[in-house]
């Protein structure tokens, strides 16, 4: 049986974001800010205002979607962000509440398996 099948993200692959229950903010603007530190770390430094090349992701059903890095000014200080993901949001029924979690390829930063799922 498949990782994807049983909620798990495949091997070789870090956890970034999350588990965090998703906020009506982050579904109206259609972004996550990476305020964890484990996120930043792994996320290229891109200029305030500028988007990063697309990002290929794969959810916890398979399907392929596109993001983008971006860096938002939150607050006090710039934060960076994965933006774009309103589509990925409302294909899915996401609402506040739901948990969202991402990972990366251990080798690539580039690459993302998204698990989402009703607590």
């Amino acid at each position: 049986m498949e990782a994807a099948t049983l909620g798990l993200p495949p091997g070789g692959m870090r956890r970034v974001f999350g588990p965090r229950a998703m906020k009506a903010t982050m579904i109206s603007t259609g972004c996550i800010s990476a305020s964890d530190a484990n996120c930043v770390q792994h996320m290229p430094i891109i200029e305030p205002g500028q988007n990063s090349a697309p990002l290929m992701a794969r959810d916890v059903l398979g399907s392929n979607w596109e993001f983008r890095y971006n860096r938002r000014m939150t607050g006090p200080y710039y934060k960076q962000t994965i933006t774009g993901m309103r589509p990925f949001f409302q294909h899915h029924g996401l609402v506040p509440g739901d948990l969202i979690t991402i990972y990366r390829m251990r080798d690539e930063a580039v690459i993302y398996y998204i698990h989402f799922q009703r607590p």
